[in-house]
């Protein structure tokens, strides 16, 4: 055994550059979809996402940009909150969405997003481990601990964590 073990955390450089990575050699998209949290790691990690993507041979454009309000996870009015935006990406005809917020701020957003058809069949959500974390899906946050709920939202999902036990979901 080892008397001490260290694990560092990836950078949000690194972990963006798997995605522009994923989304333009893995699966040749040239156009996605990008909502981000109103905090540090959703501002900067869209920042890094938008400028490797332009600067890329192979560019991918960004077609819908969204920024999220994190407070409005506490809010019972939460869905009210963000019906524009999910308009907004309905509207859009985007089927690629890189989704760039912590739990339970993208798990939240997906989960509505999946009630209102934007999800599932013909869908693809890439992003970091946030949206795959238990704790997101727990009494009080949405409402439900359904775990059948966790695995719909899930279906479809790209992540650059490993996986956390969610069946369904395609993580690297």
């Amino acid at each position: 055994t080892f008397p001490y073990f260290l694990r560092t955390v990836p950078s949000l450089l690194t972990e963006v550059t798997f995605l522009d990575d994923v989304v333009r050699n893995l699966f040749g998209y040239t156009a996605v979809a990008i909502v981000h949290s109103d905090d540090e790691f959703g501002e900067d990690s869209e920042a890094q996402f938008s400028q490797l993507a332009a600067r890329s041979v192979n560019g991918v454009s960004v077609s819908v940009l969204l920024r999220l309000r994190i407070n409005a996870i506490v809010s019972q009015a939460y869905d009210s909150l963000h019906a524009e935006e999910y308009e907004v990406l309905l509207k859009s005809e985007a089927r690629v969405v890189v989704i760039l917020c912590q739990a339970p701020t993208a798990g939240a957003f997906m989960s509505g997003a999946l009630e209102r058809g934007i999800g599932g069949s013909g869908y693809l959500w890439l992003g970091n481990n946030g949206p795959t974390d238990t704790a997101t899906y727990t009494e009080g946050v949405l409402g439900s601990s359904s775990a059948k709920w966790r695995l719909r939202v899930m279906k479809g999902y790209f992540g650059s964590q490993p996986s956390l036990g969610v069946e369904g979901s395609r993580t690297a």
